[in-house]
């Protein structure tokens, strides 16, 4: 074996044990419940010969996700994209992930200096990489940090870097109970490196009305491709009553689809990708509109142009109580999309869009 033949064999190895940690880290449930899942008499287009049709080019990809999608929504598609591919093959190269290994600006702490001229949550303190800084980026002192956080009734903390799926969001103190100096200097100590200490948002009265407990946010999936951004679709993510945190997946809470117009569709889903007719307050969501919601999906194409290395951006959006939209975060690595598929289909629904990008990913 030459030594050429060599070092490809061990880069394929390595990029192979690169691709399961993804998969593992992102959607190791998600595959577990569709490969033991059994379709009975799935329909034409979610088979096997109708899946292979418009994946050979690219790769081999097992049906049951296209049946279990449909299973789920009642929509029959070969056009499905699997998770594992998803996060491995589309976000990988779409967002530059195998060329710089982690896209600009993935640390949150950041965001308001890329996107200073959109609203954002007010930060009090920031931890990047263990130093302490203020909302200007100037050096504090832990003794600074603290008092600056004492001044604030409510706070919220949370990671500034892989803190998706809402993991390690955390509320110190409230209007009756303030944080105290002991309570705010334990927070530093537990939370080591790496988070940012915000001011608590206060969004508008129709987003409150679907769960006041919770910020109830917008997740609005955007693609740059040949100079164009495609919105692929929107959902909206509410909390349940008690809980702070609006996502699915540290919550009881659902998540949405909206129309292009910015309306709920008429059937929400929860974690374990189960249908409800129902939002957690009761309320049938078909129709429910979004308010400003033509301002929300403006401001998240202005924001895509601005990091062309990630094509593939997850807006998370909020709009405040005068009417102004609020960018929470950018998930510019690895934005889900298996809430996007099971309230709308296919995520990329346009097969000419679809073969386009899929050449990209997999050819070029």
């Amino acid at each position: 074996m030459s030594l050429g033949n060599s070092i490809m064999r061990r880069e394929k190895r390595m990029d192979e044990r690169f691709q399961q940690r993804v998969i593992s880290l992102h959607n190791r449930r998600e595959c577990a419940q569709v490969f033991r899942f059994q379709a009975d008499n799935p329909p034409p287009e979610t088979r096997k010969a109708a899946v292979g049709a418009v994946w050979k080019k690219y790769t081999d990809v097992n049906c049951k996700w296209a049946q279990y999608y449909w299973s789920c929504n009642g929509i029959a598609s070969p056009y499905y994209i699997p998770s594992d591919v998803w996060f491995s093959k589309l976000c990988r190269k779409l967002n530059s992930l195998d060329r710089f290994g982690w896209p600009q600006f993935q640390d949150k702490n950041y965001l308001d200096l890329l996107f200073r001229d959109v609203r954002q949550p007010e930060i009090v303190v920031r931890n990047v990489a263990g130093q302490l800084l203020d909302r200007q980026f100037n050096a504090i002192t832990l003794k600074e940090a603290i008092a600056l956080c004492l001044r604030e009734a409510e706070l919220l903390v949370k990671p500034s870097i892989s803190s998706k799926g809402g993991r390690g969001i955390a509320f110190l103190g409230n209007a009756e109970n303030p944080a105290t100096e002991d309570t705010v200097a334990a927070m530093f100590s537990e939370r080591g490196n790496d988070f940012s200490v915000q001011r608590v948002l206060r969004q508008h009265s129709k987003l409150a009305a679907l769960n006041p407990d919770s910020i109830n946010s917008i997740r609005v999936q955007t693609l740059l491709w040949k100079g164009k951004v495609y919105v692929l679709s929107a959902l909206v993510r509410v909390g349940v009553k008690g809980c702070r945190v609006d996502n699915p997946h540290a919550s009881d809470g659902v998540s949405c689809v909206l129309t292009p117009e910015g309306a709920m569709v008429q059937t929400a889903y929860d974690r374990n990708w189960r249908s409800r007719p129902t939002l957690p307050n009761g309320e049938a969501p078909g129709g429910l509109e979004i308010p400003f919601y033509d301002q929300i999906i403006e401001t998240v194409r202005k924001l895509q142009y601005r990091v062309p290395h990630s094509r593939l951006v997850g807006w998370d959006m909020s709009v405040s109580e005068d009417g102004e939209p609020i960018l929470i975060e950018a998930n510019l690595d690895y934005p889900e999309v298996y809430f996007h598929q099971l309230g709308k289909g296919p995520i990329i629904w346009d097969p000419v869009l679809f073969d386009d990008v899929m050449e990209y990913v997999f050819h070029k």
